[in-house]
């Protein structure tokens, strides 16, 4: 099976789409979201996932902040410092699975999140991550390795954003 095949998905009209993945650095989602909800309702493109680095928020915020017909698929958000923070949104009508990778977070070096979507009868990684211009690129290198490491399996396809 090709990666063009795999990465096809039925719709609930039956038609094939592709995956779409839409990237952004917010830099503030709390005061965008209104933006954000009319661009994602007037976009061409039916959007799959859409991933946010510097979001800004805590926890109990970004799990009160949410697009229209998506839900929070997987997160990290600064503990000890302002600021800083990754996030996934998935569609509401794509099924997923948050992959716990706090333990290889440090916030301002490396910040990351990722969700396994299930296509047919294939997994998809998704990882979402994030390195601070401030942070020490060395132990970013090391965690990476370290997710890297965590996640691999031959059976899986993965993507890195």
């Amino acid at each position: 099976m090709g990666l063009s095949q795999l990465l096809s998905l039925k719709t609930k009209q039956n038609s094939q789409t592709a995956l779409h993945v839409f990237h952004q650095n917010i830099w503030g989602l709390k005061h965008k979201m209104d933006e954000l909800m009319c661009m994602l309702d007037s976009c061409d493109l039916s959007l799959h996932i859409t991933c946010f680095l510097e979001h800004y928020l805590v926890d109990h915020k970004l799990l009160m902040t949410k697009p229209h017909n998506y839900y929070l698929g997987s997160r990290f958000s600064h503990q000890s410092y302002s600021g800083g923070g990754v996030c996934m949104y998935i569609n509401s009508y794509l099924g997923s699975n948050m992959i716990d990778l706090l333990q290889y977070c440090i916030e301002k070096v490396i910040e990351k999140c990722a969700v396994q979507i299930n296509i047919g009868n294939h997994f998809v990684i998704l990882l979402c991550l994030c390195r601070s211009p401030s942070g020490y690129f060395g132990e970013f290198g090391v965690q990476l390795d370290l997710i890297l490491k965590y996640l691999y399996t031959k059976s899986r396809i993965y993507y890195l954003w």
